[in-house]
């Protein structure tokens, strides 16, 4: 009984850590490019339902041609996870709950960890059970990549939230552009 109170404690503290940074990067607006998972921007772009001929974001057509199709292994990670220091290896902090980032041209996307052969910035269309969203490289991880663990890994707010969805097998990774 005990860690579901801890849990329970860890999780409304990470909500109260969120709200509490949220309101002071919105007053600082330092950088715009990365957005918070509060619950009003996952419900709005968690998961973005598009076709292959391209998608609609703000009334303006965005063209998603596929450069390539690669299918394996989704997991799932959180800032906090073992031997992770809440950095991206982009570089910036998403210790706080951040786990969109803000592309010029696709809109709030997902972050992924990915392969060393897929530079930041890559775009990628990923697809399983009939769900769909874009998400953006900008970390990388140990166990991700080809021929290893997992082909690429979904940033979460936390690891113990990340635990909850688990993994896909055999995901589809459309590539929609390379690197910046």
């Amino acid at each position: 009984m005990k860690i579901y109170k801890y849990i329970l404690f860890l999780m409304i503290s990470l909500l109260i850590i969120n709200v509490i940074n949220n309101k002071i990067n919105n007053s600082n607006e330092e950088d715009n490019s990365f957005v918070y998972a509060s619950e009003e921007i996952i419900d709005k772009y968690d998961l973005i339902d598009n076709e292959v001929e391209g998608i609609y974001d703000n009334d303006t057509y965005i063209s998603s041609e596929i450069l390539d199709v690669v299918y394996g292994k989704l997991s799932r990670y959180g800032p906090d996870c073992y031997g992770c220091s809440g950095y991206l290896a982009y570089g910036k902090y998403v210790g706080n709950g951040i786990i969109y980032y803000s592309d010029s041209y696709y809109g709030n996307v997902r972050i992924l960890a990915g392969d060393r052969s897929y530079p930041f910035g890559t775009i990628v269309r990923v697809s399983f059970n009939e769900e769909s969203f874009l998400g953006i490289v900008l970390d990388r991880g140990g166990a991700i990549g080809f021929n290893r663990s997992a082909l690429f890994d979904l940033l979460y707010p936390s690891e113990y939230l990340a635990n909850i969805d688990g993994v896909n097998y055999n995901t589809k990774f459309e590539i929609l552009r390379v690197g910046f």
